[in-house]
């Protein structure tokens, strides 16, 4: 997100790239539970590990795998990417 936040010029952390990253919270992500907001495998992901310091077992609660192409664009790429479907 970040990458493509800069690639879009947004250098500073603007009001559009705080509203976008915050947004990556509740993109779904795929786990084996199903879709889950990436804010709540976070939240897993965090108990995970403190079970695995206690436990001495290293069973992380990791989602699966992400294409690239499955996370959002900034709202400023997308405005982008639709002008040039309108030029089309």
């Amino acid at each position: 997100m970040v990458a493509r936040l800069q690639a879009d010029g947004v250098g500073d952390v603007s009001r559009e790239a705080k509203r976008d990253l915050a947004r990556l919270t509740t993109m779904d992500m795929r786990t084996d539970k199903g879709r889950t907001p990436l804010g709540t495998c976070l939240e897993r992901l965090t108990l995970s590990v403190a079970r695995a310091f206690e436990s001495g077992k290293v069973r992380l609660d990791l989602p699966l795998a992400a294409l690239p192409l499955e996370f959002p664009m900034p709202n400023s790429a997308a405005e982008d990417a639709e002008a040039a479907d309108d030029d089309a």
